[in-house]
């Protein structure tokens, strides 16, 4: 009962910016890019990346081996 306050959870407007730059980010870590500096040219931080990443399960696109 009652009314629920806050933010609703998750932020669809930070998903399109990774879906939309996907293959780009991908491209350039596998290229040598950090996962930072990827978040930095996205102007987010690097554990929202880092989260998007594992939340996608592309853990194995970036990893390097």
């Amino acid at each position: 009962a009652g009314v629920r306050l806050g933010r609703p959870p998750g932020s669809s407007a930070k998903k399109r910016q990774f879906d939309e730059n996907y293959a780009e980010i991908i491209k350039k870590i596998k290229e040598g890019m950090t996962v930072a500096e990827a978040a930095a040219e996205l102007k987010i931080h690097r554990n929202t990346l880092y989260r998007y990443l594992k939340s996608a399960c592309i853990r194995s696109d970036y990893e390097k081996k």
